[in-house]
């Protein structure tokens, strides 16, 4: 039976996310097609392995998700939890079972994408011209669940940090990350369009690498890295973002979905077909490197991952495993199966482990490599992205050259124009003056 927009139901529903932020003639349409239904106690509302595409809310009740028979998350209706959909990955990676009599919803999940895919027939004459600018209001939303890092989230990890996350507004023109500093929140754009830049050195300045957009996201390099953020993010129009604190994200996004192994996996790992990709700069992969490894210095592996194999398992490595971490996030959102080498390729013996994991370049130049990083770390905080600088200032350096002599070119085109015009007003005095002597 349809529920009536006016009702004391439709008022509950209505608290629900994302239905809270869908324009009212688009949820009064959901309405007329919803039916509230009943379950008893053990009765399950979806199982693990169901891939219908619905969204299930709780009106009324509790409900256990479930794994293996264990639970996993209590849900209460009314409580905060409870105004998010129920375990919404498809398949459904957990049960959903009745603590006792409850009522529900079932909802078609493209109702909540695109108010043109539901079904309208003839008989509704519901005027939808006034609703295309509100189509895209939740895509934050759809790309965050549709994300691989999220997809690979616990149930209940997913509904903490839609519940953690916090929605801030920023103006035209402002800074919202700035180099050099500490990172201390993940963020998403919800609407909104903003600048990444970098400065090469201090006193040089920004280049444009980067256009972000709404669902975009941005600062979790830095978390992962646990180094000072490498890029500045500048509002281009006024911004309405989600953030994520630091704990939050290391906690409810980092631990879970990324995995570390130690030399031991790593073998197993590479003699069933993973390879290793070294995400240090260029020149501390000469110095030396694990044979039959890839270097991909991390502010390049934007570009060299069109070059890697999706079919393969990637071993992310670099020095002590943090700039590690921020690479294989990378990979993750993109759809490779990556994983990290724990404390990064120090923590390797310096003899060759095996015959599969060995290092090309003698120990001796290993052993100069350890002993300077360990005489530099208490006066040199590491900087992943020297390299990136390095280039970004030739690059700087390459274009100002360039201004330089397009200059040059135009002031010497000038300079001819100048020395034509000055031949032809010679001429023209020679002329008047040859007239002056025959007079």
């Amino acid at each position: 039976m349809p529920i009536l927009i006016n009702s004391k139901e439709a008022q509950e529903i209505r608290k629900f996310i994302p239905l809270a932020t869908i324009p009212l003639s688009r949820f009064e349409r959901i309405c007329a097609r919803m039916d509230v239904l009943t379950a008893e106690p053990g009765e399950a509302l979806f199982k693990r392995g169901d891939n219908i595409k619905e969204l299930v809310y709780l009106l009324s009740g509790d409900v256990s998700l479930q794994a293996a028979g264990m639970q996993v998350e209590i849900i209460a209706a009314k409580s905060y939890s409870g105004r998010f959909a129920l375990a919404h990955h498809h398949p459904r990676k957990i049960d959903a079972v009745a603590l006792n009599s409850l009522r529900y919803l079932r909802l078609d999940a493209k109702w909540l994408i695109s108010p043109h895919k539901i079904d309208l027939t003839q008989e509704d004459n519901i005027d939808m011209t006034n609703t295309e600018t509100d189509e895209n209001s939740e895509d934050w939303m759809t790309t965050l669940l549709n994300s691989p890092v999220f997809k690979s989230l616990p149930p209940a990890n997913l509904q903490r940090l839609l519940m953690s996350l916090e929605e801030i507004h920023v103006p035209k023109g402002t800074m919202v990350l700035k180099q050099g500093e500490q990172g201390e929140y993940y963020y998403l754009i919800k609407q909104g369009q903003c600048i990444l830049s970098r400065k090469p050195s201090p006193n040089a300045r920004d280049i444009k690498l980067a256009q972000l957009r709404s669902s975009d996201t941005f600062g979790e390099d830095a978390l992962l890295s646990e180094q000072p953020i490498n890029v500045s993010i500048t509002a281009l129009t006024n911004l309405s973002l989600l953030r994520l604190n630091k704990e939050n994200f290391i906690t409810l996004i980092k631990t879970p979905a990324l995995k570390y192994i130690d030399a031991n996996d790593m073998e197993r790992e590479l003699q069933e077909g993973a390879y290793v990709v070294d995400v240090r700069s260029q020149d501390d992969y000469i110095a030396w490197h694990l044979k039959d490894s890839i270097n991909a210095p991390f502010f390049s592996i934007l570009m060299q991952s069109k070059t890697f194999d999706r079919k393969r398992t990637i071993i992310v490595a670099c020095e002590d495993g943090k700039t590690s971490a921020a690479a294989a996030f990378f990979l993750l959102r993109h759809k490779f199966s990556a994983v990290i080498l724990r404390n990064g390729l120090c923590s390797l013996p310096i003899e060759p482990v095996s015959n599969i994991i060995s290092f090309v370049h003698n120990t001796a130049t290993r052993q100069t490599f350890l002993g300077d990083a360990a005489s530099k770390k208490d006066t040199e905080q590491p900087d992943a992205t020297t390299e990136a600088a390095t280039l970004e200032q030739l690059m700087a350096e390459n274009k100002t050259l360039k201004a330089l002599v397009q200059k040059l070119k135009q002031q010497y085109a000038d300079t001819q124009k100048e020395k034509a015009l000055l031949e032809k007003q010679t001429e023209e005095l020679k002329d008047t003056l040859q007239q002056l002597k025959v007079i």
